[in-house]
């Protein structure tokens, strides 16, 4: 199975959007011994804030990974986009969680 990126972390409050994400080896490692996937290392995550101006919302990136990991890094700088299209849609649908 080609290791991919699952999200396990998604935190909305009233001026924030937080959503991370794992990878799949870890979900799979975490969930076979009855951990909360919730609960596997999130090595990337991305916010949306509003900063309460009226203006522009900020964007900001997280990652909790090595630079010299080979398979991990790349992963997670790849999802980037598609995290912040999960937070966009959560926030432009006002979705409650």
């Amino acid at each position: 199975m080609k290791i991919h990126l699952v999200v396990n972390y998604i935190c909305v409050d009233e001026h924030e959007i937080l959503v991370g994400a794992t990878d799949s080896e870890r979900w799979q490692w975490d969930t076979e011994v009855g951990m909360s996937g919730a609960d596997a290392k999130t090595i990337v995550w991305v916010v949306i804030k509003d900063n309460g101006k009226g203006y522009a919302d900020s964007e900001s990136v997280g990652l909790f990974c090595n630079r010299t990991e080979t398979i991990l890094r790349p992963l997670a700088l790849a999802g980037i986009a598609d995290l912040f299209e999960i937070a966009w849609e959560i926030k432009d649908k006002k979705i409650p969680l």
